[in-house]
Formats: C-alpha cells, sequence, structure tokens
C-alpha cells in the first residue's frame, strides 16, 4: 500500500495546484468563458496525471522484464536473487492508482454523509471542503447562482472514474508501447544474428 500512496502524492499535489486554478477560473462572470476555462483546467489535470501514469507503466514493465531475466537465473543457477514485487507490471495497477487517489474524497464524502442530518439541508463543512477541492469537477454541475446543499456535494463523484480512467489507460499504453520497443530489439536481433 506504501507504493500506492507514493504514487499518489504527486496527483495529490497536482490536485492542489488545480484546485486554486479552477477557485480561480470560477470568479469569472462570463459563464461561457468560465465552463470553458474549467474544462480545460480539468483536461490538464487529467493529462498530468495520466503523463504520469504512462511513464509508470513503461517502468512498471521494464522492470516485469528485468525480474522475468533474474526468475530465469534462478531456475537455472538455483541462486537467489532479489526481484522488485511491488513494483512490477499488473494491468490493473493504474486503475488502483485511480482509486487510492481519491480517497481524500472518499474521506470527505463520508464525514460529509455522516453529518447531514445535523446540517439542517445546507452543505456540512467537509462537503464544503469537499466543493472547493474538486471545484474543476462540481463546478460543471451548479449553475452559477444555486446554492449548496448537502446534495449537490455528490456530483465530485464523477471526479473518481474520470481519475481511475485517466491514470489505468495510459498506464497499460505505457506497458504497451515497451512492449513494442522489445519486439522491434528482438526483431533487430534476429535480422543480425539470425532466429
Amino acid at each position: 500500500m506504501k507504493y500506492y500512496f507514493k504514487k499518489a502524492l504527486i496527483p495529490w499535489v497536482y490536485l492542489v495546484f488545480m484546485t486554486v486554478l479552477s477557485l480561480s477560473v470560477h470568479a469569472i462572470e462570463n459563464v461561457i468563458l468560465k465552463y470553458v476555462l474549467v474544462s480545460a483546467t480539468l483536461l490538464l489535470y487529467l493529462f498530468i496525471v495520466g503523463s504520469l501514469s504512462y511513464k509508470d507503466g513503461e517502468r512498471a514493465l521494464k522492470i516485469r522484464i528485468k525480474n522475468d531475466i533474474e526468475r530465469r537465473t534462478i531456475i537455472e543457477t538455483g541462486e537467489d536473487r532479489h526481484l522488485d514485487l511491488v513494483e512490477e507490471y499488473k494491468f490493473y495497477k493504474g486503475f488502483l492508482m485511480g482509486i487510492v487517489v481519491s480517497l481524500p474524497l472518499f474521506v470527505l464524502l463520508i464525514l460529509h454523509t455522516i453529518l447531514i442530518p445535523s446540517s439542517n439541508g445546507v452543505t456540512t463543512v467537509f462537503g464544503t471542503i469537499t466543493n472547493v477541492i474538486y471545484s474543476m469537477i462540481f463546478n460543471f454541475f451548479r449553475s452559477s447562482g444555486a446554492s449548496l446543499t448537502v446534495y449537490t456535494t455528490y456530483w465530485t463523484l464523477l471526479y473518481v472514474p474520470a481519475i481511475m480512467l485517466a491514470m489505468g489507460i495510459p498506464y497499460i499504453l505505457g506497458a504497451k508501447s515497451v512492449e513494442k520497443q522489445q519486439e522491434q530489439i528482438k526483431k533487430i536481433h534476429g535480422q543480425i544474428y539470425g532466429e
């Protein structure tokens, strides 16, 4: 789990930067311009997170290839060698990283839900914090004059599938790019040295 929290740290930092950017965009009076800029902020955040995940996928598959070589050596020689199993590529790891990046949202929404009965129809403190932090998502679904109710906060849950896809798909694509490189190397090696 430590590995996933380490990988989630950079997306959390970028989330804070994008939150500040999104909140400053929200101050714009022109509704169309505001939503265009909020969309651009959200897409920029997903692009940055996706790029990081793509690189993680590349590195993870390289580690798996290295581990496979080590496994063959272990079988051939019987020598005990260290394998980095934690960072080794598994197709689901990118999606799992997306869930870990979403953990603060889940915690805030659970606290918000627990406090709803005592909030008398207005948003709770945790709901407000959720709306602020995840304003990139929230601003899409709140009209400019709408009041914050306890239920509008749940629109931020759309962040979860967005971040899972933004991290999971590039992670797999990064690994696929390394597979293609390996196939090219094998092809060139076969042409030079024969099968």
